[in-house]
């Protein structure tokens, strides 16, 4: 059995060649399609169908029914279009397959957060780390090397400072592994833990989180 292009009448030995010819259209235009449904035809049945329906029941690709649409000045939907049509014609069930599936996908997408003391962290699911210390296995060669360590911040993390700082803090040349005591020491030193008045202690509230 011979199939027969109806725009240009060319001659396939098989349903695959002559589908892709099909597909490809002349010059790439969607002309074939086009033609072989009318504009008007196409228009109706593109009103109630997606692109992929429409592929799927010509046995087309959607690239054919997409170039079709375009040739025939049929203005293609966006995607928020798309969706919306795609939702009015899904039945009751559907709809709630479609949003469980969208929630439980929210539940393995990572999330970046900001804590109180301004330190970024990204969660997935119930595991979270610090943005600095994700950072910070770029700077070893091992990740056992931050075992015990902390990752200190030479511009210190002000969650109310200016927003040049708040850039600037988790770029990877303002961090260094350290040990917690040198990591302390260099806080103390540079005032960002003070001192109680009254006791003399340091005061807890301005330590370093998570570092």
């Amino acid at each position: 059995m011979t199939w027969n292009c109806p725009r240009c009448s060319k001659s396939y030995d098989s349903y695959l060649s002559f589908a892709h010819h099909w597909s490809r259209g002349h010059d790439n235009t969607g002309q074939p399609f086009a033609e072989y449904l009318g504009e008007d035809k196409l228009r109706e049945l593109y009103e109630k169908n997606s692109e992929n329906q429409l592929a799927q029941m010509f046995d087309v690709s959607r690239t054919a029914v997409k170039k079709a649409i375009e040739f025939s000045d049929i203005t293609r939907r966006g995607q928020s279009s798309a969706e919306k049509h795609k939702w009015e014609r899904m039945s009751e069930e559907e709809r709630e397959q479609q949003v469980k599936a969208a929630h439980d996908a929210s539940r393995t997408i990572p999330r970046l957060s900001v804590s109180k003391r301004g330190y970024e962290r990204i969660r997935h699911a119930k595991n979270e780390v610090k943005h600095h210390r994700l950072l910070a296995t770029l700077l070893v060669d091992d990740l056992d090397e931050l075992d015990g360590k902390s990752v200190h911040h030479k511009i210190p993390v002000w969650p109310d400072g200016p927003d040049e700082v708040a850039m600037a803090v988790s770029f990877l040349d303002n961090l260094e592994v350290t040990n917690h005591s040198d990591h302390m020491k260099n806080h103390i030193e540079s005032g960002d833990i003070p001192r109680d008045e009254r006791t003399g202690r340091f005061k807890p509230r301005r330590k370093t989180d998570g570092s």
